[in-house]
């Protein structure tokens, strides 16, 4: 497994789509990746930022699915673009009481979604606080009643969710891959670019793609 943590230059200021999309285009052309099972996931910012990447770059981007958490969907509502949400699959999961990430916001964006591709879920928690990804992380904490029933429920393992979708019309030049785990998260030290962490392991067969024999990328912002 390779785990790249490129950290934010300005903790002011949103990610930036463009950046993002460069990182993932050199990690595909560095590393033989299976470029039809990319995941994309974020917490607080890193989610809002998942969504707007996909807000800009629809089935242009890397993205095969995202997870957002705590998220406060496309942050210029004005700009939202649902075509481009229309074959990528996306399970948002925020609480009622978030003073940071408004989840009406992503209501009615996963709405506009849902109207034409059927694929996205939204699961909204009946607790005040950011923290919505504990939860989320935790499969052990699944069906604890404390979702809104009119929502989606968390009934499945984030992980199944994701890697049930696949780029199918992507095509591999590659056999072999190592596995390879991004996580883009906000840094410590406002208006520095701290590079990326990089570190090496050998990928277990699950963590594969059975259609390629490529291990899989999974993004974490």
């Amino acid at each position: 497994m390779i785990v790249a943590s490129p950290q934010i230059i300005n903790n002011d200021k949103p990610w930036d789509p463009e950046q993002i999309h460069e990182f993932m285009k050199f990690l595909v052309e560095t590393y033989p990746l299976d470029t039809a099972r990319i995941y994309l996931t974020g917490i607080s910012m890193g989610g809002t930022g998942a969504i707007d990447y996909l807000n800009m770059y629809g089935d242009e981007g890397y993205a095969t699915a995202l997870l957002p958490l705590a998220a406060s969907g496309v942050l210029n509502p004005d700009g939202f673009i649902s075509k481009n949400f229309k074959n990528i699959p996306v399970w948002i999961f925020n609480n009622d009481d978030d003073p940071y990430a408004s989840h009406m916001a992503t209501i009615g964006q996963i709405e506009q979604i849902n109207a034409i591709n059927g694929k996205s879920r939204i699961t909204l928690y009946q607790q005040n606080g950011h923290d919505a990804w504990t939860l989320a992380f935790n499969h052990k904490l699944m069906n604890t009643g404390i979702e809104y029933s009119e929502y989606d429920a968390f009934d499945r393992n984030i992980y199944e969710w994701l890697l049930q979708y696949s780029k199918e019309d992507v095509h591999i030049d590659s056999l072999h891959s190592s596995h390879i785990f991004l996580k883009l998260r906000e840094t410590a030290f406002p208006g520095q670019w701290c590079g990326a962490t990089m570190a090496m392991s050998l990928a277990s067969p699950m963590e594969k793609s059975k259609e390629t024999g490529l291990s899989l990328l999974f993004i974490w912002m």
